[in-house]
This record gives C-alpha cells, structure tokens and sequence, in this order.
C-alpha cells in the first residue's frame, strides 16, 4: 500500500490471483476460462473395403470407385503379357461405425492416416497432412477429446 492511503480506498493488488476472477466479469476461480460452447459428438464414420480387400475409414457417406484389373489374353487365348491392361469399375463397400465405438474408430482412423504418413505410404504427402491436421482438430473439438 502506498504511504498516506488509508485501508479503506486502498485498490487490490494486481498481483493477487483473486483479481482477475474478481474483475474478468465471469464468476470462477483465477484462470478458470469458461467452456461457452459443449463438444459436439464425432460425425459418422464409414468402415470400408475395397475390390482387393484393403480396409479403411472415410468420413464421406459415398463410397469411392476403384479401377479394379482384368485379366487380358491374347487372340489365341494366351496371357496378355504386358501389352494390354483393362479393368472394371467396383464402388468399394462401405458401413457406418456403430455408435458405440464411433470415438474409438475415430482414433484410429487418425492412427492409420498418421501411420501412411510417417512410413512414406501417401501418395500426396501435403494432402495427407492436411487430412490428419483436419481429423486430429475434429477430435479435439468433439466428445472424442479424452478417449482412445
């Protein structure tokens, strides 16, 4: 307290953690940072599979097409042998995760997108960074946060 100021006009101490809760306008402890908006749950989460068995996870309700090889012969019936390519169109197939275990997929879609990443398997690094950064923050912001 400053000499000549009596107690009774004396300002708080700014040093004090009681201030900021005393004078932030939100009621609380110092520091307490009121939540405005609750977390949402995870959107839906597909589990798919495509034409040769591979599994993933999508977050996009339609699911993707693949160009799945044929086998090409020759006129008299032999092996192609590296001189024609044909395939056939096949629309992977694809599930909704249960409810139950919506969170726990979600983490480990963020695992497996992480994992084509650090061990050299994206084809586009970038968009595959960009596509973690987007599950990760996805996460964070549903009720998901906490669990794996």
């Amino acid at each position: 307290m400053s000499p000549g100021a009596d107690s009774a006009g004396a300002l708080p101490d700014p040093t004090d953690g009681n201030v900021a809760a005393n004078y932030s306008g939100t009621p609380g402890a110092a520091g307490e940072v009121a939540d405005a908006t609750p977390a949402e749950p995870p959107p839906a989460l597909f589990s798919c599979r495509t034409w040769d068995r591979q599994e993933y996870f999508s977050d996009d309700p339609v699911p993707t097409r693949r160009c799945a090889p044929l086998r090409v012969s020759g006129l008299d019936g032999s092996a192609g042998g590296g001189q024609a390519a044909a395939c056939e169109y096949v629309t992977d197939t694809c599930a909704p995760v249960p409810d139950a275990s919506l969170c726990k997929q979600w983490h480990q879609h963020a695992h497996d997108t992480r994992a084509r990443l650090l061990f050299g398997r994206a084809e586009d690094p970038g968009a595959t960074r960009l596509d973690l950064e987007r599950i990760e923050a996805l996460i964070h912001a549903s009720t998901c946060a906490g669990a794996e």
